[in-house]
């Protein structure tokens, strides 16, 4: 068995690729590292591969004969959100369309061409990162006079037992912040974090940080906590303590 899936259990991965040349190369390097590898020419087929089999983790071409991979992606996501699934594309695809794969629930995008170790190496961390999660798979902080639950396995956060609507993107930055809170983080290092590639420029992550705060503020007081801009820099997410907003609050009308 190869080094690379040493303390790792034999997973099981369900490959969806059209391309029989290139997913018979693929399933024999993946099976020689020590994998067990079922293959799937299509986006029905996939479908039903996925939930006979239950894989570990889904490697799909992002254009299939009955489909695009971005669909499948959503489809599966929706269905169980602890399911990593890798995105593969045969030429380099547009920021936007990364975009859009992570969006869907993807939690990395590689290129056919990449190399052979590479593609193990990246294969092993995510299922290194998803074996971490699982040991600690729920993080939970006081805001204010509530709880703010997040649940890594599923990708879900809940302040009071009330789910937020986030998408995976959004879910990630709360994560970073909750794990970084009142620190400024930088534009560059959130990108990185969130996207683990740097983006031409800041505006996506503009975007996605002013969404994440809209639903934020739905649920959670703006005195107990808020994502805030620092000028130049990045951002903070405040959070401020009960007893310190019980202090400056007005006194109760008599």
């Amino acid at each position: 068995m190869s080094l690379l899936c040493r303390n790792i259990k034999l997973n099981k991965i369900l490959l969806v690729e059209d391309d029989k040349d290139y997913a018979e190369l693929l399933s024999h390097s993946l099976t020689h590292a020590g994998y067990n590898v079922e293959i799937a020419s299509n986006i029905k087929e996939g479908y039903e591969k996925s939930n006979n089999i239950h894989p570990e983790l889904i490697m799909l071409d992002v254009m299939l004969p009955d489909g695009n991979g971005y669909d499948l992606c959503s489809q599966l996501y929706s269905q169980d959100p602890t399911l990593p699934v890798i995105m593969l594309s045969a030429v380099r695809q547009s920021e936007e369309d990364k975009i859009l794969g992570l969006e869907c629930g993807a939690v990395d995008y590689i290129l056919k061409s990449c190399g052979h170790k590479e593609l193990l190496a990246r294969i092993k961390r995510t299922l290194i990162k998803l074996q971490g999660m699982s040991d600690k798979s729920k993080k939970t902080i006081i805001i204010g006079d509530g709880l703010l639950t997040l649940n890594l396995l599923q990708q879900k956060a809940e302040f009071n037992n009330k789910t937020l609507p986030l998408t995976s993107i959004e879910f990630r930055l709360l994560y970073t912040f909750v794990e970084n809170v009142n620190k400024v983080l930088t534009r560059n290092a959130i990108l990185k974090l969130i996207w683990e590639y740097e983006p031409k420029d800041s505006e996506t992550l503009k975007v996605h940080i002013y969404r994440l705060r809209k639903k934020l503020l739905k649920f959670i007081p703006k005195e107990y906590c808020d994502i805030v801009a620092a000028r130049g820099t990045g951002y903070i997410f405040e959070i401020k303590e009960a007893e310190k907003i019980k202090e400056i609050a007005p006194p109760p009308k008599k």
